[in-house]
């Protein structure tokens, strides 16, 4: 019976803890760059639309950094440049 007490004051004084997804996080469903960490972006973006130089990799760029954004938002931050 002691160890029981023991036991369920150790349990409960045990604090849960919530692991945090790492990587990129957004709100769609069939987003390619899910779980992508900020070092990786580049490259993940490079692999998926191709030409670091276009329209589509800034705009994907935009996305991993404004993950919350709109595609409007994006364009409109893009077209500030």
């Amino acid at each position: 019976m002691k160890y029981l007490i023991i036991l369920s004051v150790l349990f409960s004084a045990c604090k849960k803890v919530d692991i945090q997804p790492t990587g990129h996080q957004c709100k769609w469903h069939l987003c390619p760059y899910k779980g992508i960490t900020p070092a990786n972006y580049g490259k993940a973006v490079s692999n998926y639309v191709g030409n670091s130089e276009s329209v589509g990799y800034s705009l994907d760029i935009l996305h991993l950094n404004f993950p919350n954004a709109e595609y409007e938002e994006l364009e409109s931050m893009l077209n500030e440049d």
